[in-house]
Formats: structure tokens, C-alpha cells, sequence
């Protein structure tokens, strides 16, 4: 074999080993994103138990309940609809929960339609509008 042919077999062994790689390590991390009312209406076409999504809605004040003990947090969110999605999240409670208005949500849906959270992230109204309405500046 020519010293050239050696080169190209050596440069397209790599070329796909970097694909290969870069392909392996973006298909695991893939997470939709969706509504609370998207997910109610896909989970009754879908099969979504067990697959990674991202849920944003609203916080269900009255419904957090938060366990110190083991700590546990469990809330509801909800869509435009009204309708509710339960979140359990094993860990501590984030500060900011009873500022918050809605909340994005990282998990797993299980059987029950519980979302299991791995990660919990609140959303506050904004604290930097100006009087008049304008969102303010830096100065």
C-alpha cells in the first residue's frame, strides 16, 4: 500500500471515531421541553414514563409539602388548562420557592404520571422593573 493510502485510511479511521464519539455523547443528553398541558395531552398518545423531559409551569402554592427528614419536596405544577402534574424531588427545598410563580422542572415521568425531579429551578416575577412598567437598566 502507498504511504498516501495510509495516510487517508489513517485520517478516516479517526474522522469516524471523533463522529462516533460526538454522536454517542449528544444522543444520551437529549431532553425535550415541554408545557404542563403538552405533557398531558402527548402522555395520553405517548409512552413518555422514563424518558428525560424538561417541564415548565405554574407553582401550586398550596400544594408544597416539604419533608426535612428525609428531605423530600413534593409540589404541584400546572398548565393554562388547570390541570397538574405532581413533582417529587429528593433534595433540599430551593430558597426561592415561595417568591417563585412557576417553576422548570428536569426529570422522569413514572407510571403514575409522578414527574421524578433531578432538577428543580424556580422562576420569581421580576424584581427589576421600573416604576412606569420598563424593564430597568444596570445603571
Amino acid at each position: 500500500m502507498k504511504k498516501q493510502t495510509k495516510v487517508f485510511v489513517g485520517v478516516g479511521i479517526i474522522l469516524a471515531a471523533i463522529g462516533f464519539l460526538m454522536f454517542s455523547a449528544f444522543s444520551g443528553n437529549q431532553m425535550y421541553f415541554f408545557t404542563v398541558d403538552e405533557v398531558l395531552a402527548k402522555s395520553k398518545t405517548q409512552n413518555l414514563t422514563g424518558k428525560p423531559i424538561r417541564i415548565q409551569g405554574a407553582i401550586v402554592q398550596e400544594s408544597v409539602e416539604f419533608d426535612i427528614r428525609k428531605p423530600l419536596l413534593k409540589f404541584r405544577i400546572k398548565g393554562e388548562s388547570g390541570e397538574t402534574v405532581l413533582v417529587e424531588y429528593a433534595g433540599v427545598r430551593p430558597d426561592n420557592m415561595t417568591e417563585a410563580t412557576s417553576a422548570i422542572v428536569e426529570g422522569k415521568l413514572n407510571t403514575q404520571g409522578t414527574l421524578i425531579a433531578s432538577k428543580v429551578m424556580m422562576q420569581c416575577p421580576t424584581k427589576y422593573e421600573a416604576e412606569d412598567g420598563k424593564k430597568g437598566s444596570s445603571q
